[in-house]
């Protein structure tokens, strides 16, 4: 998989912005898309670590990333580190994932929340012990949050 930036560009945007060039290129993915021999557990744990990387970056509506995110654009993001393409809204990535009992969900999973008339609006990537990495726009930042509601569904990817 190509990296967004190059290392001479990442460092010039270094130069320019003051950000680390570690922050500006994504660490070497694992290509749970495309590569037979990883298990669904080892690619699960995969982008679940890549979840956590942005942890405390901020929140803004219609951002995809790295630098702030939206909930949609936060998925899309960091599956895309593992060679996963996802549409742009949580609707859409729910709809393009494998349906999976909430009985079986598994670290890396997409818990696609839905509203009173069964819309999904809102979501996250499960991280294990009842918790998902979320954009969240009530703390305005990526974090880590228990499962809020029952009113989520289960999709998978890879």
């Amino acid at each position: 998989m190509a990296r967004v930036l190059t290392r001479t560009t990442a460092r010039r945007l270094t130069a320019v912005t003051g950000l680390s060039a570690a922050l500006l290129l994504p660490a070497a993915p694992v290509a749970c898309a495309q590569e037979t021999s990883t298990t669904p557990q080892a690619c699960g744990d995969a982008v679940v670590a890549e979840a956590a990387r942005h942890d405390g970056k901020d929140y803004q509506y219609g951002a995809t990333g790295p630098g702030a995110f939206d909930c949609s654009g936060y998925i899309q993001y960091v599956f895309a580190q593992h060679g996963v393409q996802l549409p742009r809204t949580v609707r859409d990535q729910y709809a393009a994932s494998v349906k999976v009992d909430r009985a079986a969900v598994q670290p890396g999973d997409l818990i696609a929340y839905y509203n009173s008339s069964g819309t999904v609006t809102h979501g996250g990537i499960y991280a294990g012990g009842g918790k998902t990495w979320i954009a969240s726009t009530g703390s305005d930042r990526v974090m880590l949050q228990s499962i809020y509601t029952d009113r989520y569904r289960v999709g998978r990817f890879g």
